[in-house]
C-alpha cells in the first residue's frame, strides 16, 4: 500500500520541480514547441517541410521536436 510520503505532489511546472532558474520560461518554450510539433503533424509535414516553412535546417527541427530548445528564446518560436 503507497502512503502519502512515498511521493512529491508536482507543482505542475516540471521545470520548477526540478529546481531550474527560470521555470516559467522553460514551460513556455516546452508549451510553444509542443504546439509546433502538434501544427506539423497535423499539417501531415515531414522534418525537412516543416523546416522549409520555418526558415531552419531540418536538424533543427529534429532538435526541437526531442525537446532541445534551449537557444530559441520564446519570440522566436512564436
Amino acid at each position: 500500500m503507497r502512503k502519502e510520503s512515498d511521493y512529491t505532489v508536482s507543482s505542475g511546472n516540471v521545470f520548477e520541480d526540478l529546481g531550474l532558474p527560470n521555470p516559467e520560461l522553460h514551460m513556455a518554450k516546452a508549451n510553444l514547441v509542443s504546439q509546433i510539433g502538434r501544427a506539423i503533424w497535423e499539417m501531415n509535414l515531414t522534418q525537412a517541410q516543416a523546416a522549409k516553412l520555418m526558415g531552419i535546417g531540418q536538424p533543427k527541427v529534429s532538435a526541437l521536436l526531442r525537446g532541445d530548445f534551449q537557444g530559441y528564446s520564446v519570440d522566436r518560436l512564436l
